[in-house]
């Protein structure tokens, strides 16, 4: 359905407004006319899109499968105290208790609206907007509400600026349709009970840009009750000059013990840092008024305002730029070619006269962030702020954060802590005091192997803690943030780099025409030869599998880079022909309790079909490359991991604070 809309999105013409021609408040035409005024074919100056959802309601419950699943929410869903739906929600339960005669209709449809802005072109240097708006429903399975057919749009906003505070003018058909849907309702055939119904739908939520955990909790997230959690203990104060909102202590529910107690709130600002580096008025987060709430709070003194006669001087940062330095900044990246399709072009986003980035999309903010800018300011600023930018880069695209399983993060976590230096010591102990402990079974060293592994984790934590708190025993920075255990967000990776080779995950290399997920690792192991084996042998073992996923886990101070593989079976899976090839029969996957290596661990293979019997891949080994650290940087130093476990002594993982050829790069 066709809308006219005012040029300046005053109002929309239906309704009242329905034959009017001018605004009755700015003057304003309804029409622009073609290229010859004489003729005067009126044409409207503005258009939205409106698809009607009432009509679409109406046929989803024509289809059998669909009034099935509609009311899934109601009669299938699993009910517990986790939030895995929508449905699990407080904005959910609030609607079932406030409007019974509503919830009580398991058809009724609960749903959210999204809208954001997108760049319909395949130009990316285009720099008009487009704004749909999709309702989406949540009376569906999971795996059915993010479905397309599912995702319905209803509005389709166009022009050459974003809707801004007037999307409202431009949703009020919508809210319409809905208000009909929630008051009264709409006549509507059920197919799957062949019985007409009356049809309400209540609208839970609408997202643009918000963060997700206020949509789904209920909670607010902005403003004065911004940490619904744990809000006693944050202090939510307006800034005096900016006018904007602080949480203080917003850290203070934690115990004085944990490592993320005192961590600084990180910064994700891919479109405020270009504009914060080259000072552009009304975009620079550090400005008067900034400058006057950090005085008022006692923060960063050396950046107070100074009075002047006339006029405040706003003293430098460590990252501000002179305008010689602004202007090389800018020609360097003019000057930049990148590939077809990397992003819009650079040289039309650069204005070196007015000192600005112009018509900057997301995803241009996010190269210029990763890539761009750092080769950018690779002559200027002092190398801290350089290698600041540099790094704030990296998190953005190197992968997704995700929230893993709690018994993988576990066993993860238990590899490091088993292949770690500093934790040996700890592990002698923890067996010793096993066997003491079950004095009965001793002697089971399978048994006392088992117990190890399930009750290390926490075994460690404590004692740790107990050495720090008494400070009888000296604990190093490293010990001390592995025993804690790592961040439960980990971030996962498609590819990564080290060492001078690439990995890929198997979904990666699914479509491609090369692959680089095979490894191997040759490790020492307990073997048995039946599960009622009391006496095992420690030896060394090969062993070859494929890459599932790559984390990295967060242990604060460093940063862990893990591959999860698929190792083949070595009983009945691994075999060695009469020409001495190693064949693997890849469907067989075994060692799923230990399931984990570092990325310095793993040998690059690949496997190839083996041509006489397609059950068995043949293991080839590329050779292996020598990568040595031919760079230091003494002013930065380094954080080391020692980690042993592999057949040449100690292997290290390291979280370096340099940029030398050993980071690893993530793609």
């Amino acid at each position: 359905m066709k809308g006219f809309m005012h040029p300046n999105d005053c109002f929309l013409y239906r309704k009242e407004y329905a034959n009017a021609i001018v605004c009755p408040e700015c003057g304003e035409s309804r029409w622009k006319y073609g290229k010859d005024a004489n003729k005067k074919k009126k044409i409207s100056a503005k258009i939205k899109w409106y698809f009607p959802p009432i009509p679409r309601f109406q046929r989803m419950f024509r289809s059998v499968e669909c009034a099935k699943n509609l009311t899934w929410h109601a009669n299938e869903r699993e009910i517990d105290d986790k939030l895995r739906h929508p449905t699990d929600s407080l904005a959910w339960k609030l609607v079932n208790t406030m409007w019974p005669s509503f919830s009580s209709e398991p058809r009724n449809l609960r749903s959210t609206l999204s809208a954001d802005g997108i760049n319909p072109y395949s130009d990316m240097s285009s720099k008009n907007s487009c704004w749909p708006v999709v309702m989406v429903i949540y009376n569906l399975t999971p795996w059915l509400c993010m479905k397309r057919k599912f995702m319905m749009l209803s509005i389709l906003i166009s022009g050459p600026k974003q809707p801004g505070d007037d999307i409202g003018i431009y949703l009020e058909p919508l809210i319409d349709d809905l208000k009909l849907l929630w008051e009264s309702g709409v006549e509507c055939y059920d197919a799957y009970i062949e019985e007409l119904f009356n049809l309400r739908t209540v609208l839970l939520w609408t997202i643009n840009d918000f963060p997700a955990y206020g949509n789904l909790s209920g909670c607010s997230v902005k403003g004065y009750k911004a940490y619904p959690i744990y809000e006693d203990n944050t202090s939510s104060i307006r800034l005096k000059y900016g006018k904007k909102m602080a949480y203080l202590g917003h850290r203070k529910f934690l115990p004085h013990n944990h490592p993320f107690h005192r961590q600084k709130k990180s910064f994700n600002g891919q479109r405020q840092l270009g504009s914060t580096l080259l000072d552009i008025s009304g975009k620079t987060k550090g400005g008067l008024n900034a400058r006057r709430d950090l005085a008022d709070l006692k923060i960063r003194l050396e950046l107070t305002p100074i009075n002047g006669e006339k006029i405040f001087f706003i003293p430098p940062a460590c990252y501000t730029l002179t305008k010689k330095e602004k202007r090389f900044l800018l020609k360097s990246l003019s000057e930049m070619k990148v590939l077809r399709g990397y992003s819009s072009n650079v040289m039309n986003l650069v204005s070196i006269e007015d000192s600005k980035l112009n018509g900057l999309k997301s995803h241009d903010c996010h190269v210029l962030l990763q890539q761009l800018l750092p080769v950018a300011i690779r002559s200027m600023l002092p190398k801290r702020v350089r290698y600041a930018i540099t790094q704030l880069g990296r998190p953005l695209s190197s992968g997704v954060t995700s929230i893993p399983e709690r018994e993988l993060l576990y066993q993860a976590h238990r590899y490091v802590l088993e292949n770690t230096v500093d934790v040996q010591p700890y592990i002698e102990k923890h067996l010793i005091a096993l066997q003491q402990q079950h004095r009965s079974r001793s002697k089971n060293q399978k048994w006392i192997q088992d117990e190890h592994n399930r009750t290390f984790i926490s075994w460690l934590r404590k004692k740790v803690e107990m050495e720090l708190a008494t400070g009888d025993v000296e604990v190093s920075d490293n010990l001390r943030w592995i025993a804690h255990g790592p961040h439960p967000v980990v971030t996962t990776y498609s590819s990564y780099a080290i060492n001078g080779c690439h990995y890929h995950t198997k979904s990666h290399d699914k479509n491609k025409t090369v692959q680089n997920n095979g490894v191997s690792l040759v490790a020492k192991t307990m073997q048995v030869c039946s599960s009622k084996d009391k006496n095992p042998i420690i030896g060394e073992m090969s062993f070859y599998g494929v890459i599932e996923e790559i984390w990295e886990l967060n242990y604060n101070s460093l940063k862990v880079a893990i591959f999860k593989c698929d190792w083949v079976e070595n009983s009945g899976g691994i075999k060695t022909d009469e020409l001495g090839f190693v064949l693997v029969d890849l469907s067989r996957v075994g060692h799923k309790n230990d399931s984990f290596i570092f990325a310095t661990q793993a040998k690059r293979v690949f496997f190839v079909e083996d041509p006489s019997d397609s059950r068995w891949s043949i293991v080839l080994t590329p050779p292996q490359r020598d990568f040595e650290d031919q760079y230091n940087d003494d002013e930065l130093g380094d954080t080391v991991l020692n980690c042993q476990g592999m057949p040449k002594a100690t292997i290290d993982i390291e979280s370096r604070l340099d940029l030398d050829e050993n980071t690893p790069t993530y793609v």
